[in-house]
């Protein structure tokens, strides 16, 4: 007999941004609900964050804002070492798309970048250089 197997339904899955995602688990001992972020690392998902305040919403809140700014990071990473790989540590993304030399790869990567970075907040009033 496992003890302390983890058993959610996709019900308790609240937010999914890329790789990252919001699980819903009650705390038996607290009587209410706790957030987690987890990410997807192909065969299994680890543990990234934890919030488990005294207002369920506020702690639900501030997960999805945790799991949408990791997402927004990783794709970010994702752009900037693509562009790096296509131009060399000396590259400037403006230089380089202003030219129109940018490939389909980074164009791709610029995209999720930018929808994760509307998720969280960040790009809010940024609108895309490249035509979709």
């Amino acid at each position: 007999m496992r003890i302390n197997a983890m058993s959610y339904t996709e019900d308790d899955i609240m937010h999914e941004n890329g790789a990252f995602w919001v699980l819903r688990e009650r705390n038996r001992k607290r009587g209410r609900f706790d957030f987690f972020t987890y990410e997807n690392v192909g065969t299994h998902s680890v543990r990234r964050g934890t919030f488990a305040l005294a207002d369920e919403a506020d702690s639900l809140r501030r997960a999805i804002k945790d799991c949408d700014s990791r997402a927004f990071t990783a794709a970010d990473d994702a752009w900037g070492a693509e562009l790096v790989k296509a131009y060399g540590k000396a590259a400037c993304n403006a230089r380089y798309d202003a030219r129109g030399t940018a490939t389909d790869r980074l164009k791709s990567l610029y995209r999720v970048r930018e929808e994760a970075g509307r998720a969280c907040g960040l790009l809010a009033d940024v609108t895309s250089r490249y035509a979709a």
